[in-house]
């Protein structure tokens, strides 16, 4: 969540465990050593093997038939229309399905789509099952591409996805990202919002128990990415840590 209106509602602590709006697609001829993402909006289609970026994927000059996209009817959606229509490309472009994550999967094993979307915590189970079936190439975004989607949605971030993150993928993959950032009404008590952002950012590991996203609830991934200014609380915690934090979070 954020805020529209910094003087009542201001960011406690985080910026953290970052939901990453990914496309995968099938990589052609291949049956097994898969590669599947959940990070990067534009990925190969099926009918071409050259394609290594996400502006040639939805190049000029390619029917509207050939992409066949999966969307989500939810915050999956809406990511991923901005990020598109950000980048120059409507539905217009291609031919949007709806599915829910698993049926996006099995379309794709199946060959019955040629990408999909996901904006979900990585790794998630639905791309790390469609790895181990079927060879995906997941393209990544550019930098003027992430660039132009947040001029469009301040709350994107930039996300890189590790390499080895899902089975066959060996190199790192450049996408967006979109925090998971805890608001609180401004006048909360400073010492409060203090003990709060402690008890979060110490004890991150037992967060990392329930989901390995938690690995990105980091001071400098919160510092980089929160779009909502800090708590006097929460600010007096990371400068107690010595963390860098820029003039855009301070109240």
């Amino acid at each position: 969540p954020r805020s529209t209106d910094s003087e009542s509602s201001q960011h406690i602590a985080i910026s953290s465990s970052p939901s990453s709006t990914t496309t995968s697609s099938p990589e052609p001829w291949s049956r097994r050593s898969s590669r599947a993402d959940a990070a990067s909006p534009l990925a190969q289609p099926l009918l071409d093997s050259s394609t290594t970026s996400s502006s040639s994927f939805l190049g000029a000059g390619r029917s509207p038939a050939i992409f066949q996209w999966v969307i989500q009817p939810s915050g999956t959606e809406l990511n991923a229309r901005a990020l598109l229509e950000a980048n120059g490309v409507n539905y217009e472009d291609f031919t949007p399905q709806r599915l829910n994550f698993n049926e996006t999967a099995d379309a794709i094993r199946d060959g019955d789509i040629d990408a999909g979307f996901w904006s979900v915590g990585p790794p998630t189970s639905s791309i790390l099952n469609l790895a181990a079936t079927r060879d995906i190439r997941l393209i990544g975004l550019s930098d003027e591409e992430i660039a132009n989607a947040q001029e469009v949605e301040a709350v994107f971030a930039p996300y890189e996805l590790a390499a080895g993150m899902y089975d066959g993928m060996d190199e790192a993959v450049q996408t967006i990202g979109i925090p998971n950032v805890l608001v609180v009404n401004a006048d909360m008590d400073e010492e409060l919002a203090y003990q709060l952002t402690q008890l979060l950012f110490e004890n991150t590991d037992e967060l990392i128990a329930v989901h390995p996203a938690a690995n990105d609830t980091t001071i400098e991934f919160t510092m980089s990415s929160t779009p909502v200014p800090l708590h006097p609380g929460a600010l007096r915690y990371f400068e107690e840590v010595g963390a860098e934090i820029p003039d855009r979070l301070r109240p």
